[in-house]
């Protein structure tokens, strides 16, 4: 059973949070009214569960999403709390390709 589908075009939210600060941040901005990161790239591991935690609270699954870009545990962390805070809940994913990004909403259900 497949549990995800692409978002159509236009795609716009109300805030994209990005996991860790890299890249062209500015290709971002065209795709929702405010980009938020939850960490700052150059946290200890020790401390991002609850920054990522923290900067998630007012992240709505039905107008925002999420680009994983960032160290591998850091984006791994952020998929963990995801599924603790939304365990059912579809949430909207950015995927690059080459010039801009694809949305893809994965739902929660096995």
């Amino acid at each position: 059973m497949d549990n995800s589908d692409f978002v159509g075009e236009p795609v716009r939210f109300r805030r994209i949070y990005v996991v860790e600060p890299r890249y062209n941040v500015q290709l971002i901005e065209k795709y929702a009214d405010s980009v938020e990161f939850l960490t700052n790239g150059t946290d200890h591991v020790s401390d991002l569960r609850d920054m990522i935690k923290r900067n998630l609270t007012d992240f709505d699954p039905e107008t925002d999403a999420l680009i994983t870009m960032g160290r591998a545990v850091a984006c791994l962390i952020t998929g963990l709390i995801v599924r603790e805070i939304w365990p059912s809940e579809k949430i909207s994913f950015g995927i690059y390709r080459g010039d801009s990004y694809e949305f893809m909403k994965i739902d929660g259900e096995p």
